[in-house]
């Protein structure tokens, strides 16, 4: 816990991932707006006391459909982690410890999805599918896998040939118990690390995909869909596209944050470096009179 506070980064990071998960949770329960409830005599209401983000032409209280959108972002941002993640750490641990034509097929077929620009292949596959929020998910899911797979397959061609493996190998445990309880944790740092940046991706993507109408669809208040409808209101009333955009800008920085912070807490390194530059420090502290006698 110590290391945890002192972690500048990781406590940041976390306290802006609880206020966006309390914004997007909190504000449409406890607003007394509806998220499609309209307001025509108070259109294009400058930001106030009863409404703190203003409202749009429809007298729409942004801050509602802001939280709104939230909801939709995380839960796409989440489900295209957990999939990609699942599958491709699957696919990179069953490459990396059997090896072989395995490990060819496997790996060439993660070539496949790396020769197309990952936006593009996106786009393609949303054209097929059609728009939805799960179709979403797939699409996203299928362009940010094969990092995983990278990454994993990596470490657990390291960790395979260590001595603790050939140990419960030698004994009989199933290749499948190996994996999931012996490799998989010891590998579970860095892709902790990946599937936090991962979020800011997936908001990122999401948002992208959104705002050029591929995206969930109208009227669900997403914050892509609401960043393109404000551009048209852009010079007369800004704080329509302004809103979704720091929005947009506070998610990314939250988890990117959170995923810096955790990278640092989880290296090892960092207790050494920090315990050496004490160590150097006591020693240029110490008395004049021990210095001599030394």
């Amino acid at each position: 816990m110590k290391r945890f506070y002192k972690n500048t980064y990781l406590v940041l990071g976390a306290v802006m991932v609880l206020l966006l998960v309390g914004l997007a949770g909190l504000v449409p329960a406890l607003s007394p707006y509806g998220v499609e409830q309209m307001d025509m005599p108070n259109r294009f209401a400058l930001p106030g006391p009863q409404h703190w983000l203003g409202t749009d032409n429809f007298g729409r209280d942004l801050l509602t459909r802001l939280a709104s959108g939230a909801q939709i972002s995380l839960f796409i941002s989440f489900g295209t982690v957990l999939v990609s993640s699942v599958l491709g750490i699957g696919v990179g641990m069953l490459a990396g410890y059997f090896g072989g034509w395995l490990d060819a097929v496997l790996m060439r077929f993660a070539d496949i999805f790396l020769a197309f620009p990952a936006f593009i292949l996106a786009l393609a596959i949303i054209a097929v599918l059609g728009p939805g929020p799960v179709n979403l998910i797939v699409a996203l899911a299928a362009v940010s896998w094969t990092q995983y797979a990278r990454v994993s397959r990596a470490m657990t061609m390291t960790e395979r040939h260590k001595d603790y493996i050939l140990a419960v190998r030698s004994i009989g445990v199933s290749p499948l118990k190996i994996l999931l309880v012996h490799i998989l944790p010891n590998i579970s740092g860095p892709l902790v690390v990946l599937a936090t940046f991962g979020m800011g991706t997936a908001i990122v993507a999401e948002s992208g995909m959104s705002f050029l109408g591929l995206g969930v669809q109208p009227p669900t208040p997403t914050w892509g869909w609401s960043l393109a409808y404000g551009l048209k209101y852009l010079r007369a009333e800004p704080w329509m596209s302004t809103a979704a955009g720091l929005a947009i800008t506070f998610a990314v920085l939250a988890f990117n944050l959170l995923g810096d912070g955790i990278r640092d807490h989880l290296d090892p390194g960092q207790v050494t470096r920090k315990a050496s530059r004490k160590a150097i420090k006591n020693a240029f502290q110490s008395t004049p009179s021990s210095r001599q006698t030394s």
